[in-house]
């Protein structure tokens, strides 16, 4: 029976976010080893980690398998272990952290969300903001620009505000993380060297709180947008989980 992968994209995302590193993933593994099954969390209204979480559990509960979680997924994968770890067998976390947002995020989340929801197109990520989002080599890639605001233009300001509430109150996850390593959980923690959101130092202090090898934390050679940008890297780090679970 193959192993599903439940893909949990981040904030303003989809799953186009998550289909270059599957397409990578399929070409490395024996037909039928692992199934993919998408998530895009575009509820509007009220909504929150843990109602993103009971939306995974749903599904995952009576087919456990590997969580792959980036950014805003990450936060919703380690709430999904909370409820329930039996539905995780191995998580991989691209480009997250597990902590609270800082002063300054915290304001200018608080700010977006004091804007009118229907204040006209919402594509997100603006071209001059994108460098802050991507590795350097990524600074000018308008394909890659296009599709991220494609994906967040599905969403709206109304699913974008949702999904910014939601991680305003989110849950710290540092004891979660020691959970899991005293589980021995299979854990993969993906870093971009780049990332200027979710930055290396938070994915070491990660690393320590989960007792993890060395082995275990991947450098991406990304900024923030790792499964776009380095989407063979991680399909690599999920292959050797699924190989383990096999």
């Amino acid at each position: 029976m193959s192993l599903p992968i439940y893909f949990l994209p981040g904030m303003l995302c989809d799953r186009r976010q998550w289909e270059p590193v599957w397409a990578s993933l399929v070409d490395m593994m024996p037909v039928g080893s692992c199934r993919a099954e998408w998530f895009d969390f575009q509820t509007v209204g009220d909504a929150s980690i843990t109602s993103f979480a009971q939306e995974v559990a749903q599904r995952a509960v009576d087919a456990p398998g590997i969580i792959a979680g980036f950014s805003m997924g990450g936060h919703i994968a380690f709430d999904l272990y909370r409820q329930c770890p039996e539905a995780v067998r191995g998580l991989l976390l691209s480009n997250t952290s597990a902590e609270l947002d800082p002063p300054q995020r915290r304001e200018d989340r608080e700010r977006f969300l004091a804007l009118p929801a229907d204040a006209g197109r919402f594509d997100g990520v603006t071209k001059t903001e994108w460098p802050k989002y991507v590795a350097q080599a990524n600074g000018e890639n308008w394909e890659m620009l296009a599709l991220v605001q494609s994906m967040a233009a599905g969403h709206g300001m109304a699913g974008a505000q949702t999904q910014a509430r939601a991680l305003l109150h989110r849950q710290e996850s540092y004891d979660t993380l020691a959970l899991m390593g005293q589980a021995n959980l299979p854990l993969r923690i993906c870093f971009g060297a780049e990332d200027q959101v979710t930055t290396p130092e938070q994915a070491e202090r990660m690393a320590l709180a989960a007792d993890l090898a060395p082995e275990a934390v991947v450098r991406l050679a990304s900024g923030h947008m790792g499964p776009l940008e380095t989407p063979q890297t991680i399909a690599t780090a999920l292959a050797e989980m699924v190989h383990a679970l096999a």
